[in-house]
């Protein structure tokens, strides 16, 4: 009995180490799209004669804004 029941609980982890391996796949996909994000936009304001004299945090916050989707809106007066 003891074996049986060994087996049981080391399948239950076994299936359980799966399914949470399986749940990782999107949020590291969505973590990847969102570090080449941030990536590309650093470098496309960096590339801007304006922001090259903002220093480099404040760049990545831009960025970090932007890829949100708050970037520059239009506000009303």
């Amino acid at each position: 009995m003891e074996v049986f029941i060994d087996k049981l609980i080391k399948t239950i982890i076994a299936i359980s180490l799966v399914f949470m391996g399986i749940q990782v796949i999107p949020i590291s996909k969505r973590a990847k799209i969102w570090n080449n994000c941030i990536e590309s936009t650093v470098n496309y304001l960096e590339s801007n004669e304006k922001l090259r004299l903002i220093k480099a945090p404040a760049l990545q916050w831009m960025a970090i804004s932007i890829c949100n989707g708050n970037g520059a809106k239009n506000r009303p007066n």
